[in-house]
């Protein structure tokens, strides 16, 4: 029964050679990874990326945001009305056509 729990040679060395495998680098990544999640992003990047964004946010004119949603507003108004008199017809268009 003891020698059941000594360990095999053969089992030994098997284990010895796993750990002798190379370990993928993080930085490197299979061929699959990349082609299903793009390449990884390096951290110069995620920086640049990030001022970027700061700049954009700074560059927004936001009066000329709310005259655009002023005007879209008023453009919804205007055209309630004739959406009301379509909307008759579209649905009698769907009953005809089911």
């Amino acid at each position: 029964m003891e020698d059941s729990h000594k360990e095999n040679p053969e089992v030994k060395s098997k284990v010895n050679e796993s750990k002798d495998i190379p370990e993928i680098d993080e930085e490197e990544d299979d061929p699959f990874t990349r082609f299903m999640f793009g390449p990884r992003r390096r951290p110069s990047e995620r920086k640049t990326q990030n001022n970027h964004s700061k700049n954009t946010v700074d560059q927004i004119d936001y009066m000329l945001l709310m005259e655009n949603i002023d005007m879209l507003l008023d453009s919804a108004k205007q055209l309630k009305p004739l959406l009301n008199k379509i909307t008759p017809f579209i649905n009698q268009f769907i009953k005809k056509n089911k």
